[in-house]
């Protein structure tokens, strides 16, 4: 199983692909790794970041 499923149909993941694209566009960046695994990998980093912040005072 794709390990980053869960977020595969949510906005935060549709906003990176698009980002990214633009960027691979643009030829500011070059992925080698399958998108799908650098846009898993950022949504769950960025969600676990953002859950930190809230609980900070």
């Amino acid at each position: 199983m794709f390990p980053y499923e869960k977020y595969k149909e949510s906005e935060l993941w549709m906003k990176l692909n698009d980002i990214l694209e633009e960027l691979e566009e643009n030829q500011d960046i070059e992925i080698t790794t399958h998108k799908d695994y650098v846009i898993g990998y950022l949504c769950e980093n960025l969600q676990q970041e953002f859950q930190l912040i809230k609980k900070s005072p």
